[in-house]
């Protein structure tokens, strides 16, 4: 009987804790393009925008041994707010918290190193950005120095950015952009990766509480035979 009563509060407990579900990103690791090893592209990358059109703002490279995952990744040129958006055509949704994880590049050589970028969420009603100038998207952004973690020249490495909904969800579909702020290195991402986990409102949890001070009340007063 108390494994029984165990297994009932767990499950009371869990029952309004939602599992995160993984957001569809087109081509989140830029390996669309085949390239040879060394190779690079000025090609706007499948699944992406880039308001800037196929200039060399950023670029798709396939260094060997420098990526996230793949063989490609982008890369981003020094001073000229090279920009990639992806509307996701998915929904925001109320009371969500979403994680983009994105892979950080620490390229070694003059300029190469780690760089700044603004990473962040929008939404499809936005206007769309303008080539060569900051862009701040109207849901959240963050700025990162990719040097913070991606610490070993010549690697990538894992960071992520949060942002989480309350009861009105933001207006259109979900949009997520990279962006090069620095004015002396480059930038190179790979590899994103958007999660999406509901968060229980105030109102569930007091009802979890409840339920699982209920059913322990039940073991203290009428506890069950050995």
């Amino acid at each position: 009987m108390r494994a029984v009563f165990h297994v009932l509060l767990l499950a009371v407990l869990s029952a309004g804790l939602a599992h995160g579900a993984a957001v569809t990103i087109n081509n989140p690791g830029f390996e669309s393009d085949v390239l040879a090893v060394g190779g690079w592209s000025d090609a706007v990358p499948s699944g992406w925008q880039d308001p800037a059109g196929p200039d060399n703002s950023n670029f798709i490279e396939y260094i060997s041994g420098f990526s996230s995952e793949g063989t490609n990744h982008l890369g981003f040129d020094a001073n000229e707010y090279g920009l990639v958006y992806q509307d996701l055509g998915t929904a925001w949704s109320p009371n969500t918290r979403y994680t983009l994880t994105f892979g950080v590049g620490n390229r070694n050589g003059t300029n190469f190193a780690a760089g700044t970028g603004r990473f962040g969420f929008g939404s499809s009603t936005e206007p769309v950005p303008s080539a060569f100038t900051p862009y701040t998207p109207l849901v959240f952004s963050q700025d990162v120095f990719t040097g913070t973690y991606a610490t070993v020249v010549g690697a990538f490495a894992d960071t992520s950015i949060t942002f989480t909904t309350g009861a009105v969800a933001p207006a259109g579909n979900i949009r997520i952009s990279a962006q090069n702020l620095d004015t002396g290195t480059r930038l190179h991402i790979d590899n994103f990766r958007l999660d999406a986990t509901p968060i229980p409102e105030p109102g569930t949890w007091a009802a979890l509480a409840l339920a699982g001070g209920f059913l322990l009340r039940r073991k203290i007063t009428r506890p069950c035979r050995p």
